[in-house]
């Protein structure tokens, strides 16, 4: 299973269009971290077909869309379910560390936190639980060109990758 993840486009839907037109036929999950809703809306229009999830951002105002969400992914390694916490991160004070985002994730089983908001892109371990930020698609704060991450989910274990998004 391949999920492909991306954050905080901010209106720039051209970003997320590009992120789903090279990765349409690859992607089984699309998932965008908040602060891009008219962006999935624009996304969404011109390609119904896709599975794209999505949670609020601090930008968004639809009040709808989820803050959080719980993903389970097709069997992995051992044959069970990858669980993956997928926010924001604004809620979870991101900017100032981590602890709160791994406590949600740990409370709900989570082995895979995916969080945006700080625009920086990151792989870490933190307490057992892997956290990605996929950096954002349209306006990085890191020195670093815009972004998205994927997640491979496969029989033989977890695989991740941050993508830069350049012509």
């Amino acid at each position: 299973m391949r999920i492909i993840v991306m954050a905080d486009s901010h209106g720039a839907s051209s970003a997320v269009m590009k992120i789903v037109e090279r990765n349409i036929y690859s992607a089984d999950l699309f998932i965008h971290l908040g602060d891009g809703e008219d962006d999935i809306r624009v996304v969404m229009q011109e390609y119904p077909q896709i599975k794209l999830l999505q949670v609020r951002g601090n930008c968004d105002r639809n009040k709808e869309i989820p803050s959080y969400r719980i993903i389970e992914t097709v069997p992995g390694p051992d044959d069970k379910t990858v669980k993956i916490l997928a926010t924001h991160g604004h809620h979870q004070h991101i900017d100032y560390g981590t602890d709160e985002l791994v406590r949600l994730a740990k409370e709900n089983d989570c082995e895979i936190a995916l969080f945006g908001h700080t625009h920086c892109r990151c792989e870490i371990t933190d307490d057992g639980v892997m956290l990605i930020n996929p950096g954002s698609c349209a306006q990085p704060r890191d020195d670093t060109p815009p972004s998205y991450a994927y997640i491979d989910v496969t029989l033989w274990g977890v695989i991740t990758g941050i993508v830069d998004l350049v012509d």
